[in-house]
């Protein structure tokens, strides 16, 4: 839940405060912002709680440790990269594969109820999919962005945030 919220609030600050200053509404730079924080976040987690972040992974998958400071090194240069602008367009596509191969670990950590943080079974289940499926949708908008893709992309949050709650 977190990683949605700070995608949100972060777009809308960046949002707002690009528009005071500016005196224009800069959308995709807002999201590549906010993309670009929340994948911090998340990405420096997976350093944090890689114990919890392994129990998202199905059984079958060996080096499980491994494999979470790998994502979390993929999300941190992934926030970098939706940054430079050279690399904007690039970054985003390689996300949506990223947010797709993810998405059967958070399938199954939603699943089995996992707690990122305590490394337990008694998380929040199906918020972790709902974070996904946002965070596949907000790539999408900054590949595509016109005001269609931010009235899909805020139907989705708000149908997440109004699901979970």
């Amino acid at each position: 839940m977190e990683p949605l919220v700070i995608l949100i609030v972060v777009f809308i600050i960046t949002l707002l405060t690009t528009k005071a200053i500016k005196k224009v509404w800069l959308y995709s730079f807002a999201g590549c912002v906010a993309m670009s924080v929340m994948l911090l976040f998340t990405g420096v987690s997976h350093f944090l709680y890689p114990e919890g972040m392994a129990l998202m992974l199905p059984d079958f998958i060996p080096f499980k440790k491994e494999v979470i400071y790998l994502t979390g090194v993929i999300e941190i240069t992934a926030a970098i990269g939706i940054l430079i602008p050279r690399y904007r367009k690039l970054t985003a596509w390689l996300l949506i594969i990223f947010f797709l191969a993810i998405l059967p670990a958070n399938i199954h950590a939603a699943i089995n109820h996992v707690n990122l943080r305590t490394a337990t079974f008694d998380g929040s289940g199906l918020l972790m999919v709902q974070g996904t499926t946002a965070d596949l949708f907000y790539c999408l908008g900054l590949l595509f962005w016109n005001k269609k893709t931010l009235t899909l992309i805020m139907r989705v949050t708000q149908h997440s945030f109004h699901f979970t709650t």
